[in-house]
């Protein structure tokens, strides 16, 4: 059967390279190998399944990444090639970098030169060469590989070949196959077939553009463009694309074609033209051209008219130039598929001449900056407006200038007007000692100084006077000198005017145009009801971007013409107060696709993490912010970097993570970096962190679609907070463990594609006895004494089925090591710390039979462990089982894409002596029959104990003067830490927690007033009791511990019959971390002084009646106080 399919095969495959070669569609190279025939071996490249079925289809296009499988099946299960090796053949022109990231390893290989890529000794291929231990009767080997497809190296729909040849360890050539595939394209184009893009063009009557005041000059020559874009394929009878990829690119050229109207005068010899083909005939232009698979671009060429018409200006004449790109074939024909059409437009207009016209004294107003932090009033809304004035003159078309002596401007004064209350803080004014251009009485042009030297001194004769609010003037200035280099006055007094008005003693005449004749600035703050109502706006927005408040100035200039024209300019202008704020603005980039990858491929993913923020002077922090990173437990960590912004606050760091597994009760192992408060400066800004981390895969993955998440938190997120800094997505894992879901942090998830080796696939996995079945995972963190759930699944990702195989386990024990030895014949350090014993047989499965051994295992020798020990299918005590196998039942075959799991049950021992570094692991190994010698292992499945913490603070909650404590620890309000305090842990029973050594669980508060208690073994609910010291009230104010808030969680409570300040704390799995705070009262002290001898016996009065009696004095809490013992005692 095989022999007919491959001879089918081979016959098709000659007729298309015929084909190809007589047709002359593909030309990219010579052609493939030729074919070697052996009837017991299959060669061929396919598709990668695992992408077709992410994909949903098998339509890759130039450009894009395409993902094979290399296949060699023996079809005879009685034969093996052992040293065999294998030979792909890609071609150079279709893929044109080919590396060892692009080829997946394998497990069936030498331990070194397994793979070599060749790229330099054929012309027409890269070769790569793939090498195994032995190609076993009966099986399929697999080895995916990639590489993208170069652009311009195929027509759509157009076909390449990958051949693929066997080769045994004498370099006999056994088997061959040319592999044929199918490659995509997209047109170029545009995607509105009536309208592309327009240019206007005006030009004046009497100019040398125009032949006559309504047609254009036959010389002139006006530019004509247009848009190109990459688009999918046209909807049938349309010409336009909807969509625009970025892949695509055939090796076909686009013949771009431009209709030109039929009056129209192409210049040839015009180099802005060079690459045009003129058709004067059909009146068109063309050209030919790649482009490439990213394309918007625009292009053009200059065209001139015969006698062209123009319009007005608002009815101009319109010129279409109808545009079409279609693909030229090889013979020299178009695709009618691939045409498309689009239309772009010149309008032309012609326009009389314009006189030139006096525009006045003209008043222009700004503020720089215009855009302010809005904080405190004395500092914060000091800001400067600059008002100046020129002499305005339209020099018309054509150009004309004013005749010196005739014409002028004349500057009187410059009134400021506030539209709301401000503070006038000083000025500055100066002239720029600017020029303007005129024509003296014979009509020559010349370039002069705006004011001559006596305007010039006339402008320090002035008065600058304010109004009050009351309506009176008084003058604040007089004489104020105004030079090139007048420097900012300052009042000694800050003073509110609803004006400003700078007067000139006499008119500053001004004898050239368009050139700065003063400038004013004016310096302002808000006053305090203006503040006041800029403040109130602001705070009832939203803390962002779009929150600001407008204040404005109005100013005017008078002056006139020096002759009857009376010239009153105005302006104005604002400064925007906008709110101070800070947050995060973008996480990217969000469902970031890391493509496709192969075993042992190592990889990294961006993340960059975008603030936004208007600070003032001391800017803000983001406080004490952690760094989350989530993967597969497979998936190999191996590092992160980050970019300049986070180098010097985050780099120290990156080494210093800790990790948890089955983070939240994810499946995930998280990779947790705490980094230090970090600062975002002043102004309005982005701040971007980028963090960069890296991975590698293992064959202990999983296929298909998976994702790296991760998070960051911080202390300062939430909108109670004063210097809040809020996020952008839902804290869903609840990061910073106040029972908080919906509060902001940042979160990204990004995606890959996995796939593996197309082998036999062994996983194992476990899970804690109470976690969902959904929860199986390489790495377990279950409780003391809790029953773990193993599974060990045996997938088939190979093309063929699979019978005959054996699986051995060995139970994780102290000093393990691996069940099988490596390609150098090592046997790898398990690293178990402690032992799990079965508590039962594995769940029964009928297509496999199980056997049991309780012999001691022989460390580091599979022959002594499976061949040398005993074996029964029923023990009495299963606890002492040391490893166990399973057999596939003959007639059994596990198909191709299926799998089979096992299931069992193992127990933790008491883990309360253990850490979380101790860990117990556990493999299995596969191989066929009984041939151990051939056998692979799974990778490693890890079960590290669960710890628990509760920690706390107990503090003195001491009150403000007055009043009263709050029940949550400021240093603000003097609270201080009560140290020595001692706690104790109890069950929920309220029996005591015992620690390692048998003893209850006691710690004592340190200086700071903290405790913990982080060693505990088991969820459940806990009761927290601190031993009062002597004075101790708990202060009846219970506020709620969150990780923004140092509450007081404790109440009063008995212990025996001694009375304690007690709460009940619950751990869980997923909260597996709690704090507890005591807050103690702050109360006054009564200070008792006894009157004793030196013996230390109370002092009698000398009448008898008693001794003499104890004085009292009561004392603030730690208030500094003195005793002065009396001179004297009445009655002794």
């Amino acid at each position: 059967m095989n022999t007919i399919r491959k001879r089918l095969l081979a016959a098709f495959l000659s007729f298309v390279m015929v084909f190809l070669s007589m047709s002359d569609l593909f030309t990219a190279y010579a052609g493939p190998p030729g074919i070697v025939n052996d009837p017991d071996i299959i060669a061929e490249v396919t598709y990668d399944r695992s992408v077709v079925n992410s994909r949903g289809n098998s339509d890759f296009y130039v450009g894009e990444e395409v993902s094979f499988y290399a296949n060699i099946t023996v079809s005879s299960i009685t034969r093996s090639i052992p040293g065999a090796y294998g030979k792909l053949y890609l071609p150079k022109k279709i893929f044109t970098y080919i590396n060892a990231n692009n080829i997946s390893t394998w497990i069936n290989r030498p331990s070194t030169n397994y793979l070599n890529i060749d790229s330099s000794s054929d012309t027409e291929y890269h070769i790569v060469t793939l090498k195994f231990n032995n190609l076993g009767g009966g099986t399929t080997q697999t080895v995916p590989f990639k590489g993208k497809l170069a652009d311009f190296s195929l027509a759509n729909n157009e076909s390449y070949v990958i051949p693929y040849q066997v080769y045994d360890a004498n370099d006999t050539l056994l088997e061959s196959n040319n592999n044929t595939f199918t490659a995509k394209t997209y047109p170029i184009g545009y995607g509105n077939e009536d309208y592309n893009y327009r240019r206007s063009y005006q030009y004046v009557q009497g100019s040398s553009d125009l032949q006559s005041n309504n047609s254009l000059s036959n010389t002139l020559s006006t530019y004509v463009d247009f848009y190109t874009r990459r688009t999918n394929w046209p909807a049938a009878g349309t010409y336009h694309g909807t969509s625009f990829p970025q892949v695509g690119a055939d090796r076909r050229k686009t013949r771009v074609t431009v209709q030109l109207p039929a009056n129209e005068n192409f210049d040839t010899t015009d180099s802005r033209n060079a690459g045009w083909t003129y058709d004067p005939v059909n009146h068109t232009i063309s050209k030919e051209k790649n482009y490439p698979s990213n394309t918007y671009t625009s292009e053009g060429f200059y065209i001139r008219y015969n006698n062209q018409p123009t319009g007005t200006v608002n009815s101009p004449v319109e010129v279409t130039f109808p545009i079409k790109w279609e693909y030229v074939n090889d013979d020299g024909t178009t695709d009618p598929a691939s045409l498309e059409k689009s239309k772009s437009f010149a309008r032309y207009a012609s326009f009389p001449a314009i006189p030139p016209t006096d525009r006045g004294v003209t008043a222009y107003k700004s503020a720089s900056p215009w855009y302010l932090t809005f904080d405190d009033r004395e500092e914060s809304t000091v800001h400067k407006y600059d008002i100046s004035t020129t002499w305005g003159w339209n020099t018309g078309t054509p150009i004309t200038y004013p005749t010196l002596g005739q014409k002028k401007g004349r500057l009187f004064s410059i009134l400021d007007t506030p539209e709301v209350d401000m503070e006038f803080m000083g000025y500055q004014i100066k002239y720029p000692n600017l020029t303007g251009k005129v024509v003296d009485a014979s009509g020559t042009e010349q370039t002069i100084p705006v004011l001559d030297a006596t305007q010039k001194a006339a402008l320090s004769n002035n008065q600058l006077i304010g109004t009050k609010p009351d309506g009176s003037e008084e003058v604040i200035a007089t004489n104020i000198s105004i030079t090139e280099n007048s420097t900012m006055i300052d009042l000694p007094n800050p003073t509110h005017y609803t004006k400003i008005n700078l007067k000139f003693t006499n008119p500053i005449e001004i004898q050239a145009p368009n050139g700065n004749v003063v400038v004013a600035t004016y310096k302002f703050r808000l006053a305090e009801n203006s503040y006041n109502d800029v403040k109130n706006i602001l705070d009832a927005k939203p803390d962002n971007e779009q929150s600001y408040s407008d204040t404005y100035n109005r100013a005017n200039v008078y002056g006139d013409d020096g002759a009857s024209h009376q010239w009153n300019a105005q302006t104005r202008q604002m400064i925007r107060w906008a709110k101070i704020y800070a947050k995060e603005s973008a996480h990217t980039t969000q469902n970031q696709n890391l493509g496709t990858k192969y075993l042992n491929e190592e990889f990294a993913m961006t993340d960059g993490i975008q603030f936004r923020h208007n600070l003032p002077e001391r800017g803000r922090d983001v406080k004490n912010p952690k760094f989350f990173l989530l993967a597969d437990p497979a998936l190999e960590f191996k590092g992160m970097t980050t970019n300049s912004v986070g180098q010097p606050t985050f780099g120290p760091y990156l080494n210093n993570y800790r990790v948890e597994y089955n983070f939240k009760n994810t499946g995930k192992t998280a990779y947790i970096w705490d980094f230090p408060t970090f600062h975002l400066p002043k102004g309005s800004n982005y701040y971007t962190i980028g963090f960069y981390p890296r991975f590698k895969t293992t064959k202990n993955m999983a296929g298909g679609q998976n994702s790296i998440d991760t998070y960051m938190s911080w202390d300062n997120n939430e909108e109670a907070a004063t210097d809040k800094v809020p996020g952008l997505y839902d804290d869903v894992l609840d990061l910073d463990n106040d029972g908080n879901t919906t509060e902001k942090f940042t979160s990204k998830k990004a995606t890959y594609l996995y796939s593996p080796p197309l082998e036999l696939i062994l996983t194992k996995r476990s899970k804690r006895a109470d976690s969902a079945e959904t929860l199986y995972s390489t790495l377990t963190t279950p409780d003391s004494e809790q029953i773990v759930d193993y599974k060990l699944n045996i997938f088939n990702n190979s093309i063929t089925g699979v019978s005959g195989f054996t699986f051995f386990d060995i139970l994780p024990h102290v000093g393990d090591k691996a069940i099988a030895p490596d390609q150098q014949g090592h046997y790898a350090d398990r690293g178990s710390t402690y032992r799990l014993g079965l508590t039962g047989p594995l769940d029964p499965n009928p297509n496999y039979t199980y056997e049991y051994s309780t012999t001691p295992v022989t460390e580091g020798n599979i022959a002594a462990n499976y061949a040398g020990a005993t074996w029964t299918s029923s023990v009495s005590d299963w606890s002492a089982v040391t490893m166990f196998r399973l057999k596939m039942k003959p007639g059994y075959t596990l198909a191709s894409g299926a799998a089979d799991d096992i299931t069992f049950r193992a127990k933790m021992p008491d883990t309360t002596p253990l850490d979380t570094t101790n860990k117990a692991v556990n493999t299995f190994a596969g191989f066929a029959g009984d041939s151990y010698t051939g056998a692979f292992e799974a990778l490693s499945n890890v079960v590290i104990p669960k710890k628990y913490k509760i920690s706390g603070k107990i503090y003195y909650d001491v009150p403000p003067a007055g009043g009263s404590g709050n029940g949550t620890y400021l240093t603000t309000d003097d609270d201080v830490p009560a140290a020595g305090r001692t706690v104790s842990l109890y069950d929920a029973s309220g029996n005591p927690v015992l620690d390692e050594s048998g003893n209850p669980m006691t710690t004592t508060a340190n200086a700071n007033g903290d405790y913990a208690f982080d060693n505990i073994s088991r969820a459940g609910t806990y009761k927290v009791v601190i031993t009062p010291g002597v004075g101790d009230t708990i202060s009846t104010n219970r506020v709620t511990s969150t990780s923004l808030i140092i509450g007081n969680d404790f109440a009063n409570g008995t212990q025996g019959s001694n009375p304690v300040f007690e709460t009940s704390v619950t751990l869980t799995p997923s909260d597996d971390k709690k704090t507890a705070n005591a807050a103690l009262v702050a109360s006054n002290s009564t200070l008792k002084v006894k009157y004793v001898d030196m013996a230390g016996n109370p002092i009698p009065l000398d009448d008898g009646s008693g001794n003499v009696a104890d004085t009292d004095s009561v004392h603030g809490f730690r208030d500094p106080y003195t005793v002065t013992p009396p001179t004297t005692l009445t009655g002794v």
